[in-house]
């Protein structure tokens, strides 16, 4: 995915107590207004797997001018959670950042 700005992130990602949102505030560095996509994704163990795969939880689309900055919420898919649990597995950590690519994502 190609970004439209390179987006900053300002602090630490931050998981809400319910575990059902994260949010990050972040930066357009760049010159042009544009958008970003922002993406969760979460290690979850379902079924017979044992080790947890990273898989989408949600995402959300931020806007910024150039040297805007802003909070960016992204929901969090709390039946994916209900079912790791229900089958015997775990949701575990979770990732934000611009793909699913390690050197994108940043641990909460």
């Amino acid at each position: 995915m190609k970004s439209d700005f390179p987006l900053q992130v300002e602090d630490e990602p931050e998981l809400s107590e319910r575990d059902d949102a994260v949010k990050v505030t972040g930066t357009n560095t760049g010159t042009h207004s544009g958008s970003e996509v922002v993406q969760a994704y979460r290690d979850v163990a379902l079924g017979s797997h044992t080790t947890p795969l990273p898989t989408s939880v949600g995402f959300t689309k931020v806007r910024l001018g150039p040297g805007e900055h802003a909070e960016a919420r992204v929901a969090l898919d709390i039946d994916l959670l209900a079912k790791a649990k229900a089958q015997g597995g775990d949701a575990g950590d979770v990732w934000i950042g611009r793909s699913a690519s390690p050197h994108h994502l940043i641990y909460c």
